[in-house]
């Protein structure tokens, strides 16, 4: 028998905003990383995650995020369920 082990992977990461552009990060199967030059935002995908799943704080103020007023989470259990997340 074959058992799944629980947990689930990232697909994506989305923020929403009436008058905005969406902008997505989008993570693939297996290992992602995240890099980029200093004060490209980084840090702030790691913060929104964590805010995605229950995170305590609330997501900083950045000039990038002005027009901005929901956030997804797009994640996929390993056995294939999907499931979005999404907050205000």
């Amino acid at each position: 028998m074959n058992e799944v082990p629980p947990g689930f992977k990232l697909r994506l990461l989305g923020f929403y905003g009436p008058n905005n552009p969406p902008a997505t990060v989008t993570f693939g199967p297996g290992l992602n990383v995240i890099y980029g030059a200093s004060n490209a935002g980084k840090s702030f995908i790691v913060e929104a995650i964590d805010f995605m799943l229950g995170g305590g704080q609330p997501l900083r103020d950045i000039p990038e995020r002005i027009g901005y007023d929901r956030v997804t989470l797009g994640i996929e259990s390993f056995t294939g369920e999907t499931f979005t997340i999404l907050r205000s």
